[in-house]
């Protein structure tokens, strides 16, 4: 799907050379980490002489020419602009691997900040426009890695969290907007019971089409704001959006979905803009506490979902239908059956909510004809 979403930005085709690679910033084998002396505090400015060496004094100024190690902490200097780069140090709980910005103000990353095959790292306080891709990438199985107070705007998409095994990774306080797809994107991130994956206290807004794609699994996303996103009118988008691709696909379950404000998603062309999916084969996600109103469609929608618990939320002034195309699903809570995956649900449990339906069509609560089997 990265492919074809890159193929689709104006000017870019797939065989463009205009898009530079990734400059390797840090690689320790995972057997020299452990013994790597570390704890460095590493100075880049790009403006700075050549021939630095990484002191506050004489900044190092090209990626490529120092390694970071485990424990080290890369600094930036603020108000430059750099390219993007990849991250591949495997650090520990004791000597983690740190990149932000010193001196005034922050720096600015044009293009992606991959963290690939890495462990321990935290990325913070930088400004990132990640351009014909993701801002943040954290792949390869890259665990116990954190992005937070970071800008990250104007690519393809925000933050992508890829492949089984992404565990204990955070992605919390940053501002994520103006990106052309996706806010956040968890892909095939399956974590594991007391590893959960965290994205939480993010603003997120102004994304072309979701603010969350939920296809992973033991994910907790809290304390978001998940605001006026889908203003690419494209459709089959929504606020926070859970699925899973099969009934093997063990991604779009056990997940936590809490706290948030979820508000004026769009989907002018389609049946969507909801404000939170529970979508086909995925189940057993908690959906507590969140405030969600001024969405397109529903407030929430669970289609083909099985197991899963809405309590204590609060959904009211939904169903906007900004472009007069919802002839579906008309109600604050809609419960449904997708059409690739009928029958799975079931085992719903929808109680302890506060719902206001004020559209002229619109219910609290609806029920398809074709579902069974609700608790």
């Amino acid at each position: 799907m990265i492919d074809r979403l890159l193929q689709q930005r104006a000017g870019w085709r797939a065989d463009s050379q205009d898009e530079p690679a990734l400059a390797e910033v840090a690689w320790v084998a995972p057997e020299f980490a452990a013994a790597a002396l570390g704890g460095r505090v590493l100075f880049f400015d790009p403006g700075a002489a050549d021939g630095g060496d990484g002191s506050e004094a004489a900044p190092f100024n090209a990626f490529g020419t120092f390694l970071v190690e485990a424990g080290d902490t890369l600094l930036l200097r603020g108000g430059t602009v750099v390219g993007g780069f990849a991250i591949t140090t495997v650090g520990s709980a004791a000597r983690p691997v740190v990149v932000g910005s010193y001196g005034v103000g922050r720096a600015m990353v044009e293009g992606s900040v991959a963290i690939t095959g890495a462990a321990f790292v935290t990325l913070e306080n930088l400004d990132i426009a990640g351009g014909l891709g993701f801002g943040v990438l954290l792949s390869g199985g890259t665990v116990n890695s954190t992005v937070r107070n970071c800008d990250i705007g104007y690519g393809l998409g925000g933050v992508l969290v890829q492949g089984d095994g992404a565990v204990s990774n955070r992605i919390i306080g940053n501002e994520i907007h103006d990106n052309d797809y996706v806010g956040v994107w968890l892909d095939d991130a399956i974590a594991v019971l007391g590893q959960e994956i965290e994205v939480s206290g993010n603003t997120i807004f102004r994304n072309g089409q979701q603010g969350i794609l939920l296809h992973g699994s033991r994910v907790l996303v809290d304390g978001n704001t998940v605001v006026n996103n889908g203003l690419s009118r494209l459709p089959g988008i929504s606020a926070i959006h859970a699925y899973a691709d099969s009934a093997a696909d063990p991604a779009g379950k056990d997940n936590t979905i809490s706290n948030n404000i979820v508000a004026y998603q769009r989907d002018g062309s389609s049946i969507d803009g909801n404000g939170i999916t529970l979508d086909h084969w995925s189940g057993n996600t908690v959906v507590s506490g969140n405030h969600i109103f001024g969405n397109d469609g529903c407030g929430i929608d669970i289609l083909s979902s099985f197991g899963n618990t809405i309590t204590g939320n609060v959904v009211h002034d939904n169903m906007v239908d900004s472009g007069g195309t919802h002839v579906v699903s008309h109600a604050e809570i809609f419960v449904g059956e997708a059409g690739i995956a009928p029958g799975l649900t079931t085992g719903n449990t929808i109680s302890g909510n506060t719902l206001f339906a004020s559209s002229g069509f619109g219910a609290a609560i609806q029920v398809a004809a074709q579902v069974t089997g609700e608790a």
